[in-house]
């Protein structure tokens, strides 16, 4: 029997086109093995990453715990523990005698015959005023310190 010319050629083509076809498997395969290795990686790093945060907020949580069991005290508690604080500090500040609002320094200086005042809530600001408005018209040996006088009103 003879075969026919389509049947030789079928016959040296087929083995030719079968070799390539399992020549791209191999490479597919190679390339999805190596994609699944890659993705495995990520997946064991993002798994490494999430135990770490769970420890993360694990520690924190502790931390907030801890921290409420040493004040013993819920946040209403704490707020009028401050007040009664701030109201305690208004009373000292009151009796020293520190804190006037309504005292005021005047100074003055008369370099010549013309005078200059100026006055402030403490004794620092009223004469810096005062010589800034003497140095403004008069010589600034006219104006030091030892040459301005102050008083104090309540």
């Amino acid at each position: 029997m003879k075969k026919s010319f389509f049947a030789l050629l079928l016959a040296a083509v087929l083995p030719a086109a079968n070799a390539a076809s399992a020549t791209e498997r191999d490479v597919q395969s190679s390339a999805l093995a190596a994609k699944q290795a890659r993705l495995e990686s990520a997946q064991a790093q993002m798994e490494t990453e999430l135990a770490r945060l769970a420890a993360d907020l694990a520690r924190i949580e502790a931390f907030i715990a801890a921290q409420e069991a040493r004040s013993g005290m819920g946040e209403n508690e704490r707020i009028a523990a401050l007040e009664a604080r701030i109201s305690k500090l208004e009373k000292r500040l009151a009796k020293s005698n520190s804190y006037n609002p309504n005292r005021v320094y005047v100074c003055s200086v008369k370099p010549f015959q013309k005078l200059f005042e100026a006055s402030g809530k403490n004794e620092w600001e009223a004469r810096r005023a005062v010589r800034t408005a003497c140095n403004a018209e008069t010589s600034a040996m006219f104006c030091e310190d030892s040459a301005i006088r102050c008083e104090k009103y309540e």
